[in-house]
């Protein structure tokens, strides 16, 4: 055991992480709130100086306890502790403190409005998040690690905070309960017909992890057994009797990923049963969903971001859109009923062939779909002198690269809307397009309840 140290939190970090400032350094820790006092202990790693929490000594008068108790063990869920009305004042902060310089430059500031917890001003660009009614069960995307206990009792759940060892887990507060029943027949079959799960260490075993896309509005649920080995032993008779003891079950596919690797699917899959994929419903839209699909996994949710996104853009039928990092062809689709045509950029050629046969099943004729990096592609579009009206941005958390933005200033689009999962990556793309382009709204959506994680739309105008 370490030397230990009482400490203050003094804010949250993005992640929804205590901060505590010691010895002229900063610690983030988990499951910490402001105002609280704690006992710290610090470890010393070849990576770094980490702090570790050891006891709250003095709690918040907002602490109250988390509904589930793998919340301390867990690290899927960062806020459980706090109410949700209060993880929602929490990520509006965070988005206004963190774009509090790009809307102060456009003078977007109105004083003493009432109800605001902003300790100076106003941002009246920035929109109060949008939260969820019911913030429980949402996830529609489930994935479940397996393993064996000290008794080699198979077991599913999630990998325990910051290690690979699977925590065993029946329920899951935020997930689609869907998949609790057939986790819990899966196991018991693979007693039942001698599959192990299998073990990264050795290469013996077969089942990894298994998968699960649920249809928001379809009901449709994809399952996915994630392999080690090319084959399940007695693979008929299991799969025979899981799909009779659950009907619900879709499209059963084996994925067979046999590398050391953080990444849980591999590239060669198996149709078991069904056709390999489901449909869901997005905005009236349909879309198909497969094990690789990038699709929301809180569609409600999505449902709203997407609108407000669309809805920024302020679209006519004489205008020309760019959706710059397209994947299936979401935001695409849903901007060519208002637009004159749509381009959808991707550099994921199954990504690609999904937006292609999404427009197709959706009768969009004005949409058309290309697989190249984005900033190439405007790059070579600028030097033929076409151009765009207004660019959709999707990108990944590490946001966009230097070469993209360089070609978007470069293409000069009338308006940008940014949507991202990691504002601090977005603030950064921003500032770097702050000559050319001012912040002319800010949306939040929490896609994430009971998480530090907050989506964000930015609309970008021409100056």
């Amino acid at each position: 055991m370490g030397k230990q140290y009482h400490v203050k939190c003094y804010a949250l970090d993005s992640y929804g992480q205590g901060l505590v400032k010691f010895n002229g350094s900063t610690f983030a820790i988990p499951r910490l709130l402001p105002d609280e006092k704690a006992t710290i202990e610090l470890l010393y790693t070849k990576g770094g100086t980490f702090a570790k929490l050891v006891q709250i000594d003095k709690p918040s008068p907002l602490r109250i306890n988390p509904k589930c108790s793998h919340f301390s063990f867990c690290g899927g869920c960062q806020l459980m502790h706090l109410p949700y009305f209060e993880q929602l004042k929490l990520k509006q902060k965070i988005v206004t403190d963190l774009f509090w310089d790009n809307l102060k430059s456009q003078q977007k500031i109105q004083t003493d409005f009432p109800g605001i917890t902003h300790p100076e001003v106003v941002l009246s660009g920035i929109v109060p998040v949008l939260g969820m009614k019911n913030p429980s069960f949402y996830r529609c995307k489930i994935h479940a690690a397996l393993s064996e206990d000290t008794k080699h009792n198979i077991i599913s759940g999630f990998y325990e905070e910051h290690t690979h060892k699977v925590l065993s887990v029946d329920s899951c507060l935020i997930q689609d309960p869907c998949a609790e029943s057939i986790m819990k027949s899966i196991r018991r079959l693979m007693k039942k017909y001698h599959i192990r799960p299998f073990k990264e260490d050795t290469g013996h075993g077969t089942l990894r992890h298994v998968l699960f896309r649920k249809g928001y509005h379809t009901g449709e649920l994809l399952t996915v057994l994630v392999c080690g080995t090319e084959k399940i032993p007695n693979e008929r008779e299991f799969t025979k009797e899981l799909l009779h003891l659950h009907p619900e079950i879709t499209s059963l596919v084996l994925n067979y990923n046999p590398k050391k690797t953080s990444m849980v699917l591999g590239k060669q899959e198996t149709v078991l049963f069904g056709t390999g994929s489901i449909q869901d419903k997005l905005c009236d839209y349909t879309f198909r969903i497969s094990s690789r699909s990038f699709y929301q996994v809180n569609p409600g949710q999505a449902e709203q971001l997407y609108k407000i996104a669309i809805s920024a853009l302020n679209l006519s039928k004489t205008e020309s859109v760019l959706d710059a990092y397209c994947g299936t062809g979401t935001l695409a689709i849903l901007a060519s009923g208002l637009a004159k045509r749509v381009v959808g950029v991707e550099l994921n050629r199954d990504a690609v062939k999904d937006a292609v046969y999404n427009a197709k099943i959706n009768h969009i004729k004005n949409a058309s779909f290309f697989c190249a990096d984005a900033g190439e592609y405007l790059t070579k579009l600028t030097t033929k002198k076409e151009s765009f009206d207004a660019v959709l941005l999707d990108p990944p958390r590490s946001g966009c690269t230097t070469a993209f933005l360089n070609a978007l200033t470069a293409a000069s689009p009338k308006k940008i809307v940014y949507i991202s999962c990691n504002p601090q990556t977005q603030k950064r793309d921003i500032d770097m397009l702050a000559a050319d382009y001012f912040v002319d709204g800010i949306w939040a959506v929490d896609m994430f309840p009971e998480t530090g994680h907050v989506e964000t739309i930015i609309l970008l105008s021409k100056k």
